[in-house]
């Protein structure tokens, strides 16, 4: 698996008179953060000039595509999900985190109904929860909150028309 780099965009979110929103995307010239940067501000003040709509938000982006791609094998389902209940930090407020696929070790057993309960002790788990932590300090969920502990999670399954 490769991610190398191939472009940045910018997105500027806008919206009308009566809440409507628009969000426009366009790429932008420059393969390092702190040039492009400028143009996306130049860009957003310009549209800003032609436009009565309000604008609400911009973000510049670097993607970075898998260039080996390899489609996962047939226990990969985007559908499957793990559910994971969280406790965010400074308080008793909880939130509800998702995993696509998730992979069966994460799981308190492999068949019967241990197979539909999250264990909330797996290693691979907790590390990876521990980046919405204070502690991990790596990235927020939702709007900048953090995470204080899992609480618990089960399998749900989501409905789908691609069969």
């Amino acid at each position: 698996m490769a991610f190398n780099f191939d472009r940045f965009t910018v997105s500027v979110t806008l919206v009308d008179n009566g809440g409507q929103v628009s969000v426009l995307t366009f790429g932008l010239v420059g393969n390092v953060y702190t040039t492009v940067q400028p143009s996306a501000s130049t860009l957003r003040q310009r549209l800003a000039a032609v436009t009565d709509c309000a604008l609400v938000k911009y973000s510049v982006t670097g993607h970075y595509p898998n260039d080996s791609l390899v489609l996962p094998g047939e226990v990969a389902q985007i559908e499957n999900k793990a559910s994971l209940n969280v406790l965010l930090a400074g308080g008793n407020k909880k939130a509800n985190m998702k995993i696509p696929s998730p992979r069966i070790g994460i799981f308190a057993g492999s068949v019967g109904g241990a197979a539909n309960v999250v264990n909330i002790l797996n290693p691979a788990l907790l590390t990876y929860i521990d980046l919405f932590t204070l502690s991990g300090n790596k990235a927020y969920i939702s709007d900048g909150e953090r995470v204080d502990r899992l609480l618990s999670g089960k399998r749900v399954h989501s409905g789908s028309n691609l069969g």
